[in-house]
C-alpha cells in the first residue's frame, strides 16, 4: 500500500498580530513514516477592523464577545476562499487554529476566537478546530502543541525553538519535553510600534542599543520563570507582567537590545538544564523557526551563550522559518482524520494522550 496523502488549508494567527498565516501543505503517511510539503503559503496582514478588534476583544462583554465569534469565523471564512479561487489547489480539510485571547490552563480553560461552524459555513469545507481543548479538560496544559510536529517531521533536530510571539522550545530525549520558555516578539513588537517599524531586519537596530542591566533583571525576576515545566503562557499575563517594563523613556534600541538578551538568556537556561538532566547532549542539533528566526543577532547572542556546549545550528530555509506552525496544523488535522493521537500528554502535563479538534462538515 502506498502512502496516505492529504492537502490541508491551514490558518493560524499568531500572538504577536503580524498577520494571519494561510498554507496548503501536504502531508503523507507511509506506515509510520510522516512527510510534508508545502504547497503554498503567504502571511495576509489583518485588515483595520481586525488588527484593532484583536487587541481589545479580551475586554468585551459576553454576549459582544460571541458576536465577535460568529464575525471573525465568517472574516477568516472569506479570505480562506479568496486564498482557494486564487491559488487553485484542491483540499480536503481546512485546520483552523483562530485566535487565543484567554489561556489559563491552571484554571482549566483556554479559548481561541473564530467559530467554526461559522467558517464552515463560509468556505462549505470541513474544518477542524479548537485542538487546545481536549487537552485542557484532561488537566493539559494545551501548548506547545508543536511537540508532536517535532517528533513525527522533525526529528533529526534535537532540539527545536519557536520565536514567535512566544519563544517556545521541545525536545524528545529520555523525556519528553514542550513548554513556553519566554516572551519573544510579542515584547518586539511592542517597541516596533513606538518606533514606527514593522521589524527590525536582521536585528539591526536592537545591535545598536545599550544593555539596561536593571530592566533585565526585572524581566528575569518574573514569577514564570520560578515554575517547572510543564508550563505554558498567556498573552494577558504577558501584557500584565512583562509589558509594563518596557517604559517610554528608555530608548527603544535600549528596550530591543535588552529584549534580546532576556530571551537568549531564558533560552539559554532552559537548554542548559536539559543537557543537565541528560535530555540533551553536546553537539545535538537545533532548528529556530518563527519570525525571531529571521533576527540574526538574537540567534547571534543565543549561539554565543550555548558555545561551550557545541550545539549545532544550520539556518533553515526561510519556508520552514515562517510556515511551521502551518505545518504543524495540518498535521493536527490529518492525525484526527485518521483516529491517530495528535496531542502527547507526555509534553503538557495532561493524564492522557488526545485525538483532538472539533470536525465541522
Amino acid at each position: 500500500m502506498g502512502p496516505k496523502t492529504m492537502n490541508i488549508l491551514s490558518f493560524m494567527s499568531g500572538s504577536s498580530l503580524d498577520g494571519m498565516d494561510i498554507g496548503i501543505i501536504e502531508i503523507s503517511q507511509l506506515d509510520e513514516s510522516f512527510s510534508y510539503s508545502i504547497l503554498k503559503a503567504e502571511t495576509i496582514p489583518y485588515n483595520d477592523f481586525w488588527a484593532k478588534a484583536l487587541k481589545k476583544v479580551h475586554t468585551l462583554s459576553s454576549e459582544e464577545l460571541i458576536r465577535y465569534d460568529f464575525a471573525y469565523g465568517q472574516y477568516c471564512g472569506d479570505i480562506l476562499n479568496a486564498f482557494l479561487k486564487n491559488n487553485r489547489i484542491k483540499v480536503d480539510a481546512i485546520s483552523f487554529h483562530g485566535h487565543t485571547i484567554f489561556h489559563n490552563p491552571s484554571e482549566g480553560y483556554t479559548y481561541a476566537l473564530g467559530n467554526l461552524a461559522a467558517l464552515q459555513t463560509k468556505t462549505e469545507k470541513k474544518v477542524i478546530g479548537r485542538f487546545r481543548d481536549m487537552d485542557v479538560a484532561k488537566g493539559g496544559q494545551g501548548a506547545p502543541l508543536m511537540a508532536i510536529a517535532d517528533q513525527l517531521l522533525f526529528s533529526e533536530y534535537a532540539i527545536n525553538v519557536n520565536l514567535g510571539g512566544i519563544c517556545n522550545i521541545s525536545t524528545h530525549g529520555k523525556d519528553k519535553i514542550a513548554y513556553d520558555v519566554s516572551p519573544c516578539n510579542q515584547l518586539y513588537n511592542r517597541i516596533y510600534q513606538r518606533m514606527g517599524i514593522l521589524y527590525d531586519d536582521s536585528g539591526l537596530q536592537a545591535r545598536e542599543g545599550n544593555m539596561l542591566h536593571h530592566l533585565l533583571q526585572e524581566l528575569n525576576d518574573d514569577p514564570y520563570y520560578k515554575l517547572h515545566y510543564p508550563k505554558s503562557l498567556d498573552n494577558s499575563y504577558i501584557k500584565s507582567n512583562f509589558n509594563k517594563h518596557l517604559k517610554k523613556q528608555y530608548a527603544p534600541v535600549d528596550l530591543l537590545r535588552t529584549i534580546t538578551e532576556h530571551v537568549a538568556h531564558q533560552l539559554t537556561i532552559s537548554i542548559v538544564e536539559l543537557l543537565q538532566n541528560g535530555n540533551l547532549r553536546n553537539g545535538d542539533c537545533i532548528l529556530f523557526t518563527g519570525g525571531g528566526a529571521h533576527n540574526d543577532f538574537l540567534i547571534e547572542r543565543i549561539m554565543q551563550k550555548l558555545k561551550p556546549y557545541n550545539i549545532i545550528y544550520n539556518k533553515a530555509e526561510s519556508n520552514l522559518i515562517d510556515f511551521k506552525e502551518l505545518i504543524l496544523m495540518a498535521l493536527l488535522a490529518f492525525l484526527k482524520m485518521e483516529d491517530e493521537v495528535n496531542i502527547l500528554s507526555a509534553y503538557t502535563g495532561a493524564i492522557r494522550n488526545s485525538i483532538s479538534g472539533g470536525t465541522y462538515g
